[in-house]
């Protein structure tokens, strides 16, 4: 038996077949595709963001053996990937996820575009990761940031599975000591030129544009940013979930 605790930060977003019922697997994060940016009259400029997967150095042999792609920062970048745990075991994931930002709580009027809810993944996110056994859990930065987590067991040591670009990467990686984490899917910059709001706006503009009527009230922002842990740390630009 084994484990693996696998962290979320930046432009991610929940689906929750309890919330979401036509959803294809029981449990979805889903990477908004943000890499063009977005120039908004109300809000200002937003930075490209790009998704890809951290982890240590000892950890990320195991993708170079695998031979999943790296880029030069040392880091995995995903595009239209779907990435699973091949051998999940345990209790199935039930319990949608909570103290994460609700996006209809901010824009009562968003729609979930159906193909993210779908079994391919879609130009409108840059990847998938399905979930189907474990727990979920929301944690928060000392600053405000807001993050979340997957602990999964397994019938061996973790099994790691990459569909990306037509190809099958399989990572047996070691399973995670109790109370760390191994691995972490980023959605966000690789500076501190993330700006406020941008965990709903670039979602809320690939739909059409943005009217600031939509909004009920304010997204949560924190103008005092601690980048000493290595992660985006604001609470606009965390894990939020729909609806």
């Amino acid at each position: 038996m084994g484990q693996l605790v696998m962290a979320f930060y930046g432009i991610c977003m929940h689906l929750d077949r309890s919330t979401v019922p036509f959803l294809s697997i029981s449990h979805r994060v889903v990477a908004v595709n943000a890499d063009a940016g977005y120039e908004s009259k109300a809000f200002g400029p937003l930075p490209p963001h790009r998704v890809f997967l951290m982890m240590d150095e000892d950890f990320a042999e195991r993708f170079v053996q695998a031979g999943v792609p790296r880029d030069e920062q040392g880091n995995f970048p995903l595009t239209g990937a779907r990435v699973e745990v091949a051998n999940a075991t345990g209790e199935p994931l039930a319990a949608f996820i909570d103290k994460i930002p609700q996006l209809t709580t901010f824009a009562p009027k968003m729609e979930l575009r159906g193909e993210l809810a779908g079994e391919a993944v879609p130009e409108t996110a840059d990847s998938f990761v399905e979930m189907t056994h474990g727990q979920t859990e929301a944690n928060q930065f000392a600053k405000g940031g807001i993050y979340s987590t997957w602990t999964v067991q397994t019938d061996d040591d973790p099994v790691i599975r990459i569909t990306m670009t037509g190809k099958v990467f399989t990572v047996p990686v070691p399973s995670t000591p109790e109370g760390k984490i191994s691995i972490a899917l980023k959605n966000g910059t690789t500076d501190s030129s993330d700006k406020k709001f941008d965990f709903a706006l670039h979602y809320l503009a690939a739909v059409g544009g943005i009217d600031k009527q939509w909004f009920m009230k304010e997204f949560p922002t924190d103008s005092d940013i601690d980048r000493s842990i290595g992660v985006d740390t604001t609470t606009s630009c965390s894990n939020s979930q729909y609806p």
